[in-house]
């Protein structure tokens, strides 16, 4: 009778305990749940921020120097890109006969392709003989539309092929440039469409595994942007450019790319995410350097 009573008295004790514990249990899951929910409501906010951005007067004019090609979308909107051809004999068309080499450059997530073509990394390519082509990004700027992985990449893929359709473009010589968000739309691209090199900068190897950093599941991402899956089957010169105190992106997502490439290099800077490059001449060294190794700039 007195083990009985012991153990019942026991039992009395200990369930105030476990009821705690699954209480506990209990608001920890609801507030996750909580969180996972928020993050996949507000996700396409975090991956496209295109309100920091701000919109842009569809008929302003192009910036001196850049010429403006369109498409319209599958859902009616226009989207627009830039296209700049280096200064050659013969005007801009260049020489009778001569085609140029030209640089698809995909900008980062709060970014548009005015703050391109307005700073010195479009004109690093000119000097060396290449065309630069700047491609917005749905919903972003001047272009209508809602942006998305599938949208953004579908628009980049038809400015390729109206870029290789043109008499003075040597589409055997189309680069891609990819910073931020932008990396993980040029190795979109490339999948479908193959380029001669890439530059991939300041990058993730996807925007799933990041979203598994913050305790987001990777299959709950719209947008997963799998360059890792893209890196480890193009077979093309990929010049990795990361800062290697990138506090937004880590550097340590570039290298986990170098490991996966079948031909890759990789140049840091001393420099955050936001400031890449530190260091302007040695980036056009490392940019030249791809350039002519692979046939593209001089």
């Amino acid at each position: 009778m007195a083990t009985n009573d012991a153990g019942a008295i026991r039992g009395k004790a200990g369930k105030p305990w476990i009821g705690r514990v699954r209480r506990i249990g209990v608001s920890l899951l609801i507030c996750y749940m909580l969180y996972g929910g928020a993050m996949m409501a507000l996700q396409d906010r975090f991956i496209f921020p295109r309100d920091v951005c701000g919109k842009r007067d569809a008929m302003a004019p192009v910036p001196r120097g850049w010429e403006q090609m369109t498409i319209t979308a599958e859902d009616g909107s226009v989207v627009p890109a830039w296209l700049a051809l280096p200064a050659r004999v013969g005007g801009v068309g260049g020489g009778e006969g001569e085609r140029v080499p030209v640089v698809v450059f995909f900008h980062g997530n709060a970014e548009l392709i005015d703050d391109i073509a307005g700073s010195s990394l479009a004109s690093i390519y000119r000097g060396m003989g290449v065309g630069v082509l700047l491609v917005e990004f749905r919903g972003y700027g001047r272009a209508g539309g809602n942006p998305s992985q599938k949208a953004i990449v579908a628009d980049a893929v038809k400015f390729y092929d109206l870029l290789a359709a043109r008499p003075e473009v040597d589409k055997e010589r189309i680069a891609y440039y990819g910073r931020s968000l932008g990396g993980g739309v040029a190795c979109a691209v490339a999948m479908e469409r193959r380029p001669r090199a890439m530059v991939l900068q300041s990058t993730f190897t996807s925007v799933a595994s990041m979203a598994v950093g913050m305790g987001i599941p990777g299959f709950l991402v719209r947008h997963p942007f799998r360059n890792d899956e893209a890196v480890a089957k193009l077979d093309a010169p990929i010049l990795f450019m990361h800062g290697s105190r990138d506090s937004i992106i880590p550097c340590a997502h570039s290298e986990a790319l170098l490991r996966l490439a079948k031909r890759g290099k990789l140049a840091k800077q001393a420099c955050d995410h936001n400031d890449f490059p530190s260091d302007l001449e040695a980036y056009r060294a490392d940019i030249a350097a791809l350039l002519r190794e692979n046939g593209i700039g001089r």
